[in-house]
């Protein structure tokens, strides 16, 4: 489920009221209890070309902004912020501004934005998007966003920390026998498999995901233990994608629909 924020209006104005929308919570500022004849709305969805999965906890934010002056800062005039849950794009929203904060002599723009957890920029639109004043209701359609990191992908959300896995196609793990999984940004894969250490390589392209053969330590352990990892090596040699739950854990499935679950 989405979350929204929407600023509008004169940010100066101090009174609250809830917008509401189907399945969303949204808190509209500077409005009073009932809509104004002057409040209107501006929707739309938020999309991007390429097959790369968004990480629980992003945020989207739409920005109704005045652009009438080249040499000066742009002025907001409203905003809306989405966290996004297990959503994927195309992302929808409404922005709700107040049109009496639209000159006709000035010009207005919508901007975009798609941020990862920790704030750095991911996706953001390149093209202009004009609002003008008397517009009233708009749809504005679909907003296509590009790669805010140049022709280079964005860091990939498998990257980081090392992913604890914590069910092996649905059968669980045993506590005693720690299983994870490293990514590296030189395109390495390497973690515990229950007993031994292992490591490989692998290749992303948006949610595809593919690993190559893996080696192994040849350390022995408890049968169980080694079924374990036999089960989890076995599975991961022959992932083909992976997503995100609504909770941020990680899940590596393959064709056959056998997966894994892991969480950092």
């Amino acid at each position: 489920m989405f979350r929204l924020i929407c600023l509008s209006g004169l940010l100066a104005a101090s009174a609250l009221t809830a917008c509401v929308s189907p399945e969303t919570r949204t808190v509209n500022v500077s409005a009073p209890d009932a809509k104004r004849p002057t409040e209107h709305a501006i929707t739309g969805e938020l999309t991007y070309r390429e097959r790369i999965a968004l990480i629980p906890g992003s945020l989207a934010e739409v920005t109704l902004i005045d652009v009438s002056l080249a040499d000066a800062p742009s002025t907001l005039i409203a905003a809306e912020e989405i966290e996004i849950g297990a959503e994927q794009v195309p992302i929808p929203f409404t922005l709700i501004y107040d049109s009496t904060a639209l000159e006709p002599r000035m010009s207005y723009t919508l901007r975009a934005t798609i941020s990862d957890p920790e704030g750095n920029l991911l996706w953001t639109t390149d093209t202009a998007h004009p609002i003008a004043a008397g517009d009233g209701d708009v749809d504005v359609g679909t907003l296509m966003l590009v790669n805010a990191m140049g022709s280079g992908a964005p860091s990939s959300a498998l990257l980081g920390e090392e992913w604890i896995v914590e069910d092996i196609n649905r059968t669980g793990v045993m506590d005693y026998a720690r299983v994870s999984i490293q990514f590296g940004a030189d395109d390495t894969v390497n973690g515990e498999a229950s007993c031994n250490r292992y490591t490989g390589k692998y290749e992303q392209t948006g949610n595809d995901l593919a690993i190559g053969l893996l080696a192994l330590t040849r350390r022995m352990c408890g049968e169980a233990q080694m079924d374990q990892e036999s089960r989890f090596t076995d599975i991961l040699s022959r992932v083909t994608e992976f997503s995100f739950d609504q909770t941020g854990a990680l899940i590596l499935s393959t064709d056959a629909g056998e997966t894994l679950l892991a969480r950092r």
